[in-house]
């Protein structure tokens, strides 16, 4: 199994669980209708579907292939493969988020509103992940410790890459695409380089998503109540 075919797997299957038809649906008003139809259901399901995909192929088992299959092969096709750019790679979708930004394309939110919208989504993914690594304690393939489960990695650059997709959608899918590769291209990474199961870096991406699409459900009706709550009491409001 060749890098690209990797890459190749990782992206259709976050890409597609995600991003596909899910561009504005976290923006609009809560409605009572079946819950297959839902918002919170369409906002959570993709994930969810994700992180529970990426739990059962951990360690031996799996289909097509487990995560074992997947190391085995990744070492064999990349033995010694080193490198530290997966570290900045995981943040690269958010920055570019904000690259594109201050270059003036036009955002689904104000810079304010984008900011904390992607600080809220980094830190509920970030904290879900660590403390689900000091509780599982899954070693990691190169035996360095056993904090592999799920990557912080792949949480952190999927978590960017819903953000952008949720931010760009309306203007271009391309932005979508280049995020959810820099993603894609964060958890390959992580495997060659002997750091995570593909089992973690699939765990991670659901969380990382899961938690941007959470914040995006909630942040609207939060603002509101924020908003009316300074306006009750003599102040302007402090996000605007």
């Amino acid at each position: 199994m060749k890098l690209l075919s990797l890459l190749t797997i990782l992206f259709q299957i976050t890409f597609g669980f995600s991003a596909n038809g899910q561009g504005d649906s976290t923006h609009q008003n809560i409605i009572k209708q079946k819950w297959y139809k839902s918002t919170t259901f369409k906002t959570v399901a993709a994930p969810v579907l994700l992180i529970g995909y990426g739990i059962s192929v951990t360690g031996p088992n799996g289909f097509p292939f487990s995560s074992r299959q997947v190391q085995a092969e990744a070492v064999k096709t990349f033995p010694g493969f080193r490198t530290s750019i997966d570290d900045y790679l995981a943040f690269s979708p958010g920055a570019l988020a904000l690259g594109l930004k201050l270059s003036g394309i036009k955002t689904e939110h104000t810079l304010l509103d984008g900011f904390l919208l992607y600080a809220f989504s980094f830190g509920l993914s970030e904290g879900i992940v660590e403390g689900l690594k000091y509780t599982v304690h899954e070693m990691r393939p190169d035996g360095s410790d056993n904090l592999s489960f799920p990557s912080a990695h792949s949480s952190a650059a999927f978590s960017g890459a819903e953000f952008l997709h949720q931010e760009y959608i309306n203007q271009s899918g391309w932005y979508s695409a280049a995020g959810y590769s820099l993603g894609a291209a964060t958890g390959i990474l992580r495997i060659i380089n002997d750091k995570h199961w593909f089992s973690d870096v699939l765990v991670g991406a659901g969380i990382g998503i899961l938690s941007t699409k959470v914040v995006y459900l909630v942040y609207p009706i939060i603002k509101k109540k924020l908003t009316k709550h300074k306006r009750q009491v003599g102040f302007l409001p402090l996000i605007d």
